[in-house]
């Protein structure tokens, strides 16, 4: 079951990448675009009196074509996280122990999460590396639980006083 659940993720973590592909392309050409005709515009208007309010009304409306476009690269970026952290999650599971950074497999676990920690403030070690020698998707596994549970708990406990959660390490020798 859980192959297949693997198959599938990596199935959707795909066909998300395709449109999302598109929209960053159009976003870019639509950025450029605006430039251009702000731009244009601006040199055609700039020796103009007359033109002051147009020329401030555009540059409003161009202010919030920026922001717009910021927000959609924004959106961008973070659905890009969380089709990496399903392809990541969603690798072939095997017997093979390989060197990881625990850090990379809290902040996927935490992407992969994303809405169950909405509104709970998240601490994880971030300083130095923290080298294990583990199966990832087992501890990412391991690491989901842990924080989706810790994160029902504390909302159920302390929903209105700012909730927590944490995730503390220590080494041990060359052991995290």
């Amino acid at each position: 079951k859980m192959s297949s659940l693997g198959e599938l993720v990596a199935g959707v973590a795909h066909e998300l990448n395709n449109p999302l592909n598109f929209i960053r392309s159009n976003s870019v050409l639509a950025q450029k675009s605006a430039a251009d005709i702000r731009e244009t515009l601006m040199k055609m208007l700039k020796d103009n009196p007359e033109a002051s309010s147009l020329v401030s009304y555009l540059e409003e409306e161009f202010q919030k074509i920026d922001e717009a476009t910021e927000s959609q690269e924004e959106g961008i970026e973070r659905s890009r996280k969380i089709i990496d952290s399903l392809l990541n999650f969603s690798r072939q599971s095997t017997d093979q122990l390989e060197k990881v950074d625990l850090r990379e497999i809290i902040a996927s676990a935490v992407t992969i999460l994303g809405k169950r920690l909405k509104n709970i403030e998240f601490e994880a070690p971030s300083d130095e590396p923290l080298i294990l020698h583990c199966n990832s998707n087992e501890i990412c596994q391991v690491l989901m639980n842990l924080v989706s549970n810790a994160a029902y708990q504390v909302q159920k406990v302390e929903p209105e006083a700012g909730p927590k959660v944490g995730i503390r390490t220590q080494h041990s020798g060359s052991e995290a």
